[in-house]
């Protein structure tokens, strides 16, 4: 007996079905233009419209001549990145001894140990280490080539308690001459680099960087320990202090050939430099000048320079908004 195969009733067959059928969903899907497309047109209006007020802030914004346009486009993000900096190394810098008796604290941070004034109504002691670091490593990320090199000998004109003479011993420095004309910064500088100065690497040079030899009003900064001046209305608070030229302080340590001077001594720049004709002629050193303490500082400050020497070149560092007027002006300008 031969079995015939079952058939399916034809309500049960299931019916055929076209190979177009089967590929209609992929087309629609592939020529869908709902929210997806949508969004992805906002997100290019969105891009493109902050592009356009990026531009605009930079390019509407009074410019001193001193900025570059790249550094004037880039200041925005120039700001974000010192803040984040700020908050990176905030996170990082805890107070680890108290002396009540002094009003200083010490603190320990990525480069180590720190005395430093505790008072500060706007900014402490530990976070106004943490700023100071933040800062230097802002600047030299932004001008690598204008740093300290090794077997220099560098002035840190302002050395307020001692950041920046860390970092260029760190970076090689034969010897730091540090410069400071606040007493309870001087007893940081003394604490914070004592082996240093027992052994050369470091002097300390207790005065103010002026253009004569003289007596000053200095004024105590309430609101952190590293923004005293002899020109700036800064506090109520005022003590003495000696004053001499650069030229005669440095005769007497022996400094020597000088190669690299930093200074960042509140508006006092110009007085320094006036004082520091003979070290600039005749050594020729590399300059950081932090430029933004007066508003005429990136046109002064650079003639100073030059009329020491004027084969000078300049380069701005950074830009940043000048908070008396809104203009794009160099926080800091280089000199090679």
């Amino acid at each position: 007996m031969v079995r015939q195969p079952l058939r399916m009733p034809p309500a049960f067959r299931p019916a055929a079905t076209k190979p177009e059928a089967l590929t209609a969903p992929v087309r629609q899907a592939a020529t869908y233009s709902g929210p997806w497309r949508l969004g992805r047109r906002a997100a290019i209006v969105v891009l493109i419209a902050g592009i356009a007020l990026w531009l605009a802030d930079a390019s509407l914004r009074p410019k001193d001549p001193a900025c570059p346009w790249s550094a004037a486009l880039a200041h925005r993000w120039a700001a974000w990145e010192l803040n984040a900096l700020t908050w990176f190394y905030d996170a990082r810098v805890h107070i680890v001894e108290r002396d009540a008796a002094a009003g200083q604290v010490q603190v320990e941070s990525p480069w180590g140990r720190f005395w430093a004034p505790e008072a500060g109504s706007d900014t402490d002691g530990r976070k106004l280490v943490a700023y100071l670091i933040a800062e230097h490593v802002w600047m030299s990320r932004r001008s690598a080539e204008e740093q300290v090199r090794p077997g220099e000998t560098v002035i840190d004109c302002g050395a307020h308690v001692g950041t920046f003479t860390r970092m260029a011993l760190n970076r090689g420095a034969r010897r730091v001459l540090a410069v400071e004309a606040n007493p309870a910064n001087q007893e940081c500088l003394r604490r914070n680099f004592r082996a240093e100065m027992a052994s050369g690497k470091v002097v300390l040079l207790p005065y103010a960087a002026w253009d004569a030899e003289m007596q000053l009003t200095f004024r105590l900064a309430g609101g952190n320990s590293g923004s005293g001046s002899a020109v700036l209305g800064v506090g109520d608070d005022t003590i003495r202090v000696p004053a001499r030229p650069l030229d005669a302080m440095l005769a007497e340590a022996g400094a020597g050939k000088v190669d690299y001077l930093k200074m960042d001594i509140e508006g006092a720049e110009r007085n320094a430099l006036r004082g520091a004709m003979q070290t600039l002629r005749r050594d020729r050193p590399r300059v950081m000048l932090e430029s933004y303490h007066l508003p005429d500082d990136p046109a002064v400050l650079p003639a100073l320079l030059r009329q020491a020497w004027s084969g000078y070149a300049e380069r701005c560092g950074a830009c940043r908004a000048d908070a008396r007027d809104g203009a794009l002006k160099p926080y800091v300008l280089y000199f090679h």
